[in-house]
């Protein structure tokens, strides 16, 4: 009887601690796991580890089932074990490199960025950004598909812009659609273009 009373204190002891303790610091080691590599000024585990929260200087590294990494520096990160999914926010400037060599590293810029590791996917919200060596795409969100190779540029009044020594092309539309693995852009409802040519002096509108 005495053992039995002994062995339901203590385990009544550890559920209350369990209670009081929901949040944890965690260790380099811990965040190590899983498809993401962190450093920040703060950083804590909650739901047993389940989720990952950064506040401070964030500096996150995401590899992609695809091979793609995503490397990003901001303010705040989460990562949800469970679901896969994580968030960049508070200013996110993201390098985001191709596993293909083909293909150019990609800058991206927005007031919110959401990864999915697993499925190669992510969507970034708030004057979006993405910027490669001659082109700049623009929107208020931008969405990728590894599946589909593509991304989608949505609201805000999408433009992408191409910069090039003999001219300076702007074209925007309400939908943007760019092909990664043909390259094709297409450019849906209401569609306006601007071409500056190198000798013409008159300002892009």
């Amino acid at each position: 009887m005495k053992l039995f009373l002994a062995l339901f204190l203590l385990m009544w002891i550890s559920a209350l601690q369990a209670a009081e303790n929901p949040v944890k610091r965690i260790s380099a080691k811990e965040l190590s796991k899983g498809p993401l590599k962190l450093s920040a000024d703060e950083t804590i585990s909650k739901d047993h580890g389940r989720v990952i929260e950064a506040a401070g200087h964030v500096k996150v590294k995401y590899l992609m089932d695809n091979g793609d990494t995503l490397e990003s520096v901001s303010q705040f990160a989460r990562y949800d074990r469970g679901q896969g999914l994580g968030e960049v926010w508070g200013g996110p400037d993201a390098l985001w490199v191709s596993a293909d060599p083909t293909q150019p590293a990609t800058r991206l810029l927005a007031q919110k960025i959401i990864i999915n590791p697993m499925n190669s996917e992510l969507h970034a919200s708030g004057k979006v950004s993405v910027i490669q060596t001659s082109s700049t795409l623009t929107a208020e969100n931008v969405s990728y598909s590894n599946e589909e190779k593509k991304i989608t540029a949505v609201g805000g009044r999408p433009e992408f812009t191409i910069i090039q020594d003999e001219h300076h092309t702007r074209i925007s539309a309400q939908i943007i659609t760019a092909f990664t693995d043909t390259r094709e852009i297409h450019f849906s409802e209401k569609v306006r273009g601007v071409v500056l040519l190198k000798n013409d002096r008159s300002p892009v509108p």
